[in-house]
Formats: structure tokens, sequence, C-alpha cells
């Protein structure tokens, strides 16, 4: 009897502990889910402004990284291949970073990015609470400016990739993009 009262304490405490664990590391909500967007400007690769938004009945894909974060860059052929698979679509793929233009150019030379490329200032992007969770960070906006669906951070490992290609490919689904004329 001393031993089973023994195991079961022992369970009893593990199972605690996992728990206590479990929540410890949980993230908090994200405070711009189902808010509008923003921010209603960036500025392109070649530093021009660029209104957000104009474009009706359009879905936009935001993806914020950088490129000293080796999970952003892991991602980006994953990337490409959604934005390939629904380019039949009226959806918007808009990259967005904090790094310098000249710099954010070489980048894209070695590691093509086939998204529309942006710049925001990082204090910008911290006040707007849009990375709140870290990065990378991906954005799905439905066509009234509303984010929809948020993912924070990443995978390096090429076998798993596929899970954030059919997270952000089911979410966009849901929104019921339209065809392109």
């Amino acid at each position: 009897m001393r031993k089973v009262y023994s195991i079961l304490i022992l369970v009893f405490f593990v199972c605690s502990t996992v728990n206590a664990q479990k929540n410890k590391f949980k993230r908090p909500k994200f405070k711009l889910l189902n808010k509008t967007f923003p921010i209603s400007e960036l500025i392109d690769i070649n530093g021009d402004n660029y209104e957000l938004f104009k474009e009706k009945n359009t879905i936009y894909v935001f993806n914020f990284w950088f490129s000293r974060c080796k999970p952003c860059v892991a991602e980006i052929p994953t990337l490409n291949k959604l934005k390939k698979d629904f380019s039949e679509y009226k959806i918007k793929f808009i990259a967005v970073t904090f790094d310098d233009l000249i710099n954010t150019k070489k980048i894209l030379k070695k590691k093509p990015f086939n998204f529309e490329q942006y710049h925001l200032d990082g204090k910008k992007i911290t006040d707007s609470k849009l990375c709140s969770q870290g990065y990378p960070t991906n954005l799905i906006v439905d066509e009234n400016k509303i984010i929809r669906f948020q993912k924070a951070g990443s995978y390096t490992d090429p076998k798993i990739m596929h899970l954030i290609y059919d997270t952000l490919s089911d979410e966009i689904k849901k929104l019921n993009p339209k065809k392109k004329l």
C-alpha cells in the first residue's frame, strides 16, 4: 500500500510539474487579432512610399522578417511556394523587414523571396505590436483590413516546414479568396 501511495504522489508531482511548465511558456494572446491592421503605409525596396489596402476584394498575407533571424530565412522557400500555389487568387503577399534597404537587397540576391518587399522602421513595428510575439510573424488580413490570423515563430528544419505551409494555406482558404479575373 505504501508503494502505491508513493507512486501516486510521484505521478501527481510529475503531472503538476509538466502542466506548470506548459503554462509558464504559453504565449499570450495576440491582442490585434480581429482588429484593424494598424499600419497604412510602407516603404518599398526602392525607397518609395506604398499605400496598403488599395486593392478591393483582396486578402493580404504579411510576413515580418529580418536577415539575422534564421527561422525567418529558413521559411522563405515555403512562403515562395505558398505564393505560387495561390497565384490565381486576389491575394497580396507582402514581406516587411526593418533591415536597411541595401542589406535587404543583398540578401534577396542570395535568397530570392517572391513576396513584395517592404521596409518599416523597427520602432513603428514595435509600437504597432504586430510582432509582439517574435519573428518571423505571419499575418493574414481580410479584405476589410481585419487581422484574421497570426503566427509567430518558425522552424529551421526543412522536414517540418510543411507545417507552416499547411497552416497558412488552411487559414487563407477559410477567407474564401476570390479568383483574379
